[in-house]
């Protein structure tokens, strides 16, 4: 288990999983008000297996539970602090506002690292 500052390199592995599934136009069906939802009751994880059918590769996320919390502690606060209409202008997919708000994580660079550095 790790403990924060967590490697950016894992923040980047959660844009690709997002980016891929987005891909397959599987997960279109995925709102901002379901990602919003499943942050803020904490099962955001699991409801993006159920709805990807396991496109989305969330693998190194469970064996890294102290990561997992972080991360969706970060979402949660901003699924509350943010108007994703105003600062990201998305309306539409859940996905796209999971990319936006990862992306948001590492601009903010709080409890984040590069790979190597101590």
């Amino acid at each position: 288990m790790s403990k924060p500052p967590f490697y950016i390199a894992s923040l980047s592995m959660m844009l690709f999983d997002f980016s891929a599934s987005l891909d397959t136009g599987k997960c279109d069906g995925i709102s901002v008000t379901d990602v919003k939802k499943h942050a803020a009751i904490g099962d955001l994880f699991q409801f993006l297996e159920e709805e990807t059918d396991a496109n989305f590769h969330s693998s190194f996320i469970e064996s890294d539970p102290e990561f997992k919390s972080w991360y969706l502690d970060k979402l949660r606060g901003l699924c509350i602090e943010v108007d994703e209409r105003r600062k990201y202008n998305i309306d539409n997919r859940g996905l796209c506002l999971l990319i936006s708000h990862t992306a948001e994580i590492i601009q903010q660079g709080k409890d984040i690292r590069m790979k190597g550095s101590k």
